[in-house]
């Protein structure tokens, strides 16, 4: 059973919103958001969820409806990938995160879990997500596999470099730009 209870972040308050920034840009890389990027990405059917120790935010996840203008985003994984997802209500399982002396106890599936049950409760026929293969242990993945999701499309190199070089992203693995690979993997919900 998991211990740190999941509950929606309203930032609307300032002390949760600054927490959520900070949790963001620690695990998933320096200048990932700032805090308009932050409300921008979550002013439309959005999901922003934390897991809390005590009152300590540990660790963070978004899930948001793809707006069907957003499917060229996915181009890079295939011609399949874009076929797949033009027509259907697609659920985003954006950007998670766990604090690194957190990981390995079920935050990460939990705050999966929880999005992928409010994905369904809203409407949507599919959740995708992109993993980000760093190489390291904790790469989301596993994760994905794990909630019975299949890779979809090609591993796509350097499939971050453009949004890194635009948005500033300092990678925590591979520094700046980033040059990690993405693979994007999908479930019919």
């Amino acid at each position: 059973m998991n211990s740190f209870p999941i509950r929606e972040i309203d930032l609307g308050d300032q002390t949760k919103r600054i927490a959520a920034l900070s949790l963001l840009n620690e695990t998933l890389g320096d200048k990932l958001y700032n805090e308009q990027t932050l409300l921008k990405v979550t002013e439309k059917e959005t999901l922003l969820v934390a897991a809390y120790d005590e009152e300590k935010m540990v660790g963070i996840a978004m899930a948001g409806k793809l707006d069907q203008t957003g499917v060229d985003f996915y181009t890079p994984f295939g011609p399949e990938a874009v076929v797949r997802l033009k027509g259907n209500t697609i659920g985003v399982l954006r950007n998670s995160g766990v604090k690194s002396n957190y990981r390995g106890r079920g935050i990460g599936t939990a705050l999966l879990a929880e999005r992928l049950r409010w994905l369904k409760q809203t409407g949507c026929d599919y959740a995708i997500g992109v993993t980000w293969m760093h190489g390291q242990t904790t790469q989301s993945d596993q994760l994905f596999r794990s909630a019975g999701m299949k890779q979809l499309g090609p591993t796509v190199p350097e499939f971050y470099k453009s949004i890194s070089q635009k948005t500033g992203l300092v990678c925590p693995y591979c520094g700046f730009p980033c040059l990690c690979p993405g693979a994007l993997f999908i479930k019919k919900l």
